[in-house]
């Protein structure tokens, strides 16, 4: 029976898992999925794999390349940590969630650089973005929040260096935030405020949805590196729901 089955899922790749096996997966993006493009050439529409129609775009020098034989032979988009930046309209309210991104930053590495957000753009008031690398002295990954009031900043307690692959998990169970980095729980270090798990539904007036930067009244927090895939889920996961989705994520891209 378990040769039968490996057999099958060799035969048949739509046997996989795949991320929208677990339901309320709001976006699916995956650079290998993005087709038409050659080695080097700008990404104008990056296109959501979850079924909701949740692409993301660009236009002219914004755009991020399409770059063949990345992360563990796989493509993935490069960010210039300039101005690069793709954008879709807001599209969730959930108060809860789960984030997954593989990223790999460049060196030499950039501050503050921002792996997926969501904004206003009338005021730079109202805004929550995952970071996959702060500071020279904190080098981390970090989440914040803000909804015109105190900003909510954590941070992980693992350094983040140039040229390594890396999967960031951050998730809200509604009241609080937790994280992960390479499949390992990561210890969370309070920045500013507290964590209370707030998320995209507890962050109002919200515009857009950016990747690779973050687009308030202005565009900013620019990542330098590459982006292979990124999976948003519109509620909390269970354990078992993470770890099936990092061992997805682990075998293709053969970070650990």
């Amino acid at each position: 029976m378990g040769f039968t089955h490996w057999f099958l899922t060799l035969l048949c790749p739509s046997s996989r898992f795949k991320p929208t096996d677990i339901p309320n997966c709001d976006l699916w993006l995956a650079a290998d999925h993005i087709t038409g493009l050659s080695d080097g050439d700008p990404i104008t529409t990056w296109p959501d794999l979850s079924g909701n129609g949740n692409d993301f775009t660009q236009a002219g020098v914004k755009r991020p390349s399409y770059e063949t034989n990345q992360i563990n032979r796989y493509p993935a988009a490069g960010f210039d940590g300039a101005d690069g930046i793709m954008l879709a309209a807001n599209f969730s309210a959930a108060t809860e969630g789960a984030l997954f991104v593989v990223w790999r930053p460049s060196a030499p590495i950039a501050n503050v650089q921002c792996l997926f957000s969501s904004s206003e753009e009338a005021a730079d008031v109202r805004y929550w973005a995952i970071r996959g690398y702060l500071l020279g002295g904190e080098p981390n990954i970090n989440v914040i929040q803000r909804d015109s009031d105190a900003e909510d900043s954590y941070k992980g307690a693992t350094t983040v260096v140039a040229g390594t692959v890396y999967l960031v998990v951050w998730q809200s169970s509604g009241t609080a935030w937790t994280a992960r980095l390479n499949c390992a729980t990561e210890a969370l270090v309070m920045r500013s405020g507290a964590n209370n798990g707030d998320w995209l539904g507890d962050t109002a007036d919200r515009d857009n949805f950016a990747l690779g930067a973050r687009k308030g009244t202005g565009e900013s927090n620019f990542t330098k590196g590459h982006i292979a895939e990124v999976i948003l889920y519109g509620r909390g996961l269970s354990m078992g729901e993470i770890l099936r989705i990092e061992n997805y994520l682990r075998k293709k891209y053969g970070f650990i």
